[in-house]
C-alpha cells in the first residue's frame, strides 16, 4: 500500500529533535512522504527508527525532512 495522508495519524515527524518550530507552524507532517522541509534545518537527530509510519511501510532512509523521501 502506497504512503498516503492516512498516515498522517501515526506520523512522528512532530516528535523529533529536528523537527522545528518553523515546521510546526507550517503544519509540516510525513516527510518521508511529501519531501524537505520548507524551514533551515539544524539537525539534532533522527528518531525514525521508531517511527509508525516508516515500520508499516517498510522505508528505509533517515532524515527525510532534509533529504527527501
Amino acid at each position: 500500500m502506497p504512503l498516503s495522508e492516512k498516515d498522517r495519524p501515526n506520523c512522528i515527524c512532530d516528535r523529533c529533535p529536528t523537527y522545528s518550530d518553523c515546521s510546526s507552524q507550517k503544519d509540516e507532517m510525513l516527510f518521508c512522504l511529501v519531501g524537505k522541509t520548507k524551514c533551515e534545518v539544524d539537525n539534532q537527530g533522527c528518531i525514525y527508527l521508531s517511527c509508525p509510519v516508516l515500520i508499516k511501510n517498510k522505508l528505509k532512509n533517515e532524515f527525510y525532512c532534509i533529504e527527501g523521501p
